[in-house]
């Protein structure tokens, strides 16, 4: 999930020329990213993803998207 959710954030620089710093995820990523990632969400560990993830309600998307930065 991690890979996927990092290869669409590089294609969003590709195409656009400027990197990103947000994406939209559904509850079931993020809870598949809290599951196989723990230390991303562990408040006194210094591993950050370099995002803001921000959780859409439903199943939409049905992939992660990578968008401007904010």
């Amino acid at each position: 999930m991690l890979d996927h959710l990092l290869q669409c954030v590089l294609a969003f620089e590709r195409q656009h020329g400027s990197a990103s710093d947000v994406a939209y995820i559904n509850p079931f990523h993020h809870d598949g990213l809290r599951r196989y990632h723990p230390s991303l969400f562990n408040m006194g560990e210094s591993v950050s993803p370099g995002l803001r993830l921000i959780i859409v309600p439903g199943n939409q998307p049905t992939h992660p998207e990578a968008a401007a930065p904010s």
